[in-house]
């Protein structure tokens, strides 16, 4: 069976009752619930129900982004070698990052290797004019793409509980995916693509890496962690804090200081943590070293260029739509343009007196050469 807006009717307890009675899920009683719910949020007895154009657009989203960050890195390379024209690129990347940092994401060991999970944020927004292509829009827009998002598991375990509750509902089973439920299928998809990084080992022991940073998403990863292991879908799979991290004889491992637990050795760290915490991060030396030595395989790469918001203001960049269209195709290209809001770098460099913001930006009729001109708008 596959839903539709006038087949798919859930109650409210029985979703309540489908969900996984892990803490993630359940109500904090240390914080203030309304007296309502159970949990400390809300859900709904129905999905959102995307149109079919947004659906066509977010079906192309993935294969683009995923070229999109193989562009960014060589439009990184490219500008480093070709100053004179694109430095402009490497200088925005490279300001205020560690020099140490630089040099790791630019090995040459490491430069076709982008995140395997990239998680845009869109937002549902009112259609807007589409000026190349007038009635075409899809009523998104792509405000984040995320190298290392959270939300995977707890994504899944909703999957699981409204498939749960539909298919007790209507008496049939649910046919979302084509060889799997929901939640396994986006569990499965997931170690196979952190396994797909180790050829050589078809089993390797995966350690996520969670920082006190990311400690909102502890309870997530470790309820993912223990269903992939319920499901018979994989066993080596692990939540580690960093202080357990230890590095032995050109072994990276860890070890469970509560239990006792005899250090095991690494072959793969699922990196969740971003890279501007680095120097917050315990034992971070340690991951670095085995990376950069071919120990242990990471992912997310240690690439800041990827994980900065800017990259959306340089899709809008005139003097770059040339370079897209190379690397992405054209309808690549359109897409983003299409989901991207217009965004702009905010460059504190002086500019000379016949320069002027590009694309142009227009207030009450008036063009704005700098940005110290938006100094002088009000709220109306």
């Amino acid at each position: 069976m596959i839903p539709t807006e006038t087949t798919l009717s859930i109650s409210y307890q029985a979703l309540l009752s489908a969900l996984p009675q892990e803490p993630m899920f359940r109500h904090d009683p240390a914080k203030p619930n309304r007296g309502v719910d159970p949990i400390g949020w809300q859900v709904s007895p129905e999905p959102y129900w995307l149109s079919p154009e947004q659906q066509h657009y977010i079906d192309q989203l993935g294969p683009t982004l995923a070229a999109f960050a193989l562009a960014i890195q060589r439009l990184y390379r490219y500008s480093l070698k070709n100053p004179g024209t694109h430095g402009w690129v490497s200088d925005l990347f490279e300001a205020n990052k560690p020099e140490g940092l630089v040099k790791f994401s630019l090995m040459n060991r490491f430069k076709s290797q982008y995140p395997i999970v990239i998680r845009p944020d869109l937002l549902v927004t009112a259609p807007a004019p589409n000026k190349r292509q007038p009635g075409r829009n899809p009523g998104l827009s792509l405000c984040e793409i995320d190298a290392v998002p959270g939300g995977l598991g707890f994504t899944a375990a909703l999957s699981m509980a409204y498939q749960t509750a539909l298919e007790q509902a209507t008496g049939q089973p649910l046919s979302l995916w084509p060889e799997n439920t929901p939640a396994t299928g986006m569990i499965a998809r997931f170690i196979a693509a952190l396994r797909s990084l180790t050829p050589d080992n078809p089993t390797p022991t995966i350690a996520i890496v969670v920082s006190d940073e990311a400690q909102d998403y502890l309870l997530e990863w470790r309820w993912l962690a223990k269903t992939a292991k319920a499901l018979g879908l994989y066993q080596a799979l692990h939540v580690v804090h960093p202080s357990q991290l230890r590095l032995r004889d050109q072994v990276l491992g860890f070890v469970d200081d509560d239990t006792d637990q005899p250090f095991q050795a690494i072959d793969l760290v699922y990196r969740f943590f971003e890279l501007f915490d680095l120097p917050n991060i315990t034992n971070i030396e340690l991951i670095e070293l085995a990376t950069k030595k071919g120990w242990v395989t990471t992912t997310p790469p240690f690439k800041s260029f990827l994980e900065e918001k800017l990259v959306l203001a340089l899709i809008h960049a005139p003097q770059l739509a040339p370079f897209w269209t190379e690397q992405l195709g054209l309808e690549g290209y359109e897409l983003l343009l299409d989901l991207v809001p217009q965004s702009w770098i905010l460059d504190p460099s002086p500019i000379p007196p016949h320069a002027a913001v590009t694309p142009a930006m227009v207030f009450a009729n008036t063009p704005f050469r700098t940005f110290e001109d938006l100094a002088n708008l009000t709220q109306k």
